[in-house]
């Protein structure tokens, strides 16, 4: 079994709101969690 730790501290800029944020940043997790497994 594998198992590891990523931390990523992200800077949007041009978001002014959460709701923006969560909308830029809901397509890269999907991403990762498509080609890595991960949650």
């Amino acid at each position: 079994m594998s198992l590891g730790l990523l931390t990523l501290h992200i800077q949007i800029s041009g978001c002014s709101s959460l709701k923006e944020k969560r909308g830029r940043l809901k397509p890269l997790l999907a991403r990762l969690h498509r080609e890595f497994n991960v949650s």
